[in-house]
C-alpha cells in the first residue's frame, strides 16, 4: 500500500538571494510512516526535483512502488 504523496510544481523566485527571479521546480512530499510528516524543496529541473523528493523518501525509509521487494 503507497503511505507518500510527491509533488512537483512549476516555482518562481527560487529561494536564496543568488537564484532569486529564477523560474524551477518545489518538491513537496508527505509520508506516513510511524506518524505523518512532510517536506520540501527545490530544484532546476523537473528531472533533479523527482530525483532529490525520491532519494529524500528513500533515506526515510519510505518504500516506493517501483523499488523491488
Amino acid at each position: 500500500m503507497k503511505k507518500y504523496n510527491l509533488i512537483i510544481e512549476p516555482w518562481r523566485d527560487l529561494p536564496g538571494s543568488v537564484r532569486r527571479g529564477q523560474s524551477g521546480f518545489r518538491w513537496r512530499v508527505s509520508w506516513e510512516l510511524e506518524g505523518l510528516y512532510y517536506a520540501e524543496g527545490f530544484a532546476d529541473s523537473h528531472a533533479e526535483a523527482r530525483e532529490a523528493a525520491e532519494a529524500y523518501l528513500i533515506d526515510k525509509g519510505v518504500k516506493l512502488g517501483w523499488q523491488s521487494a
